[in-house]
């Protein structure tokens, strides 16, 4: 498929592995909690961020970047979302590492499709940390916020604002809801290593983070009487199968 997109662009006549025989590669499957077991690791966490993650995997639905690229500009919840049950949040971006130079050549033929690009820690680097488009259009979407997530994500909001207060304006106001201690976007390793962590710490059962993701979507499907059109709507899921 990468060499399809650069035949679209005009860096290459003909796509060369059109004609390639590939190998025939065993499924593998992707071990997934049981929601008794993703019970047990939200209540075991510690990590406010980590457990903000988990949540909205699972709650939600979402990708790790989608959960990274979340600003609090994009999430509604009040007291009368909280009564109905229908506090909502828009993903319309995620968090993504890219290489300088990919960004520049995407800029000159105008499709950054960057929305923010964040200030570089290190000057030496050849990558930028960024707020961009999702990859595919389906994953632009509103869903619903069960109210136990709302409460989860009130609870960040106020440690953030306790943090900017202890810092003094020194905090980096991003409005990111996964957010570092001085307000920095938190990247998806990092993430990642605490997951893991967690997992060993307390003998969890080995998954990776974005299996949470195929729990969330088979609770959901359980839950709705195997509604897979109402699923794949909330789960940004490009196709249906």
């Amino acid at each position: 498929s990468a060499l399809n997109q650069a035949v679209r662009w005009g860096y290459i006549q003909i796509n060369p592995a059109v004609n390639v025989s590939l190998p025939r590669m065993p499924a593998k499957r992707r071990e997934v909690w049981t929601p008794e077991q993703a019970l047990m690791a939200i209540n075991l966490c510690t990590d406010p961020n980590l457990k903000t993650c988990i949540l909205l995997a699972i709650g939600c639905s979402l990708r790790l970047g989608e959960i990274l690229g979340l600003q609090w500009k994009h999430v509604h919840i009040d007291e009368k979302s909280l009564e109905d049950n229908s506090s909502t949040l828009e993903v319309k971006q995620e968090l993504k590492r890219c290489y300088k130079n990919s960004l520049e050549d995407l800029e000159k033929m105008n499709r950054g499709n960057v929305y923010f690009k964040f200030p570089d820690v290190k000057e030496c680097s050849n990558t930028s940390l960024v707020l961009k488009i999702p990859k595919t259009e389906s994953s632009i979407r509103t869903v619903y916020i069960p109210n136990s997530v709302a409460v989860a994500l009130q609870a960040q909001r106020a440690m953030q604002e306790k943090r900017k207060e202890l810092l003094h304006g020194l905090y980096l106001d991003y409005g990111m809801v996964i957010a570092l201690d001085d307000g920095r976007p938190t990247e998806g390793r990092v993430i990642d290593r605490a997951f893991k962590e967690l997992i060993v710490s307390n003998g969890l059962p080995e998954v990776v983070f974005h299996s949470l993701r195929h729990l969330s979507t088979s609770m959901k499907l359980q839950v709705s009487g195997g509604d897979i059109k109402a699923v794949q709507g909330d789960s940004g899921h490009s196709q249906i199968n």
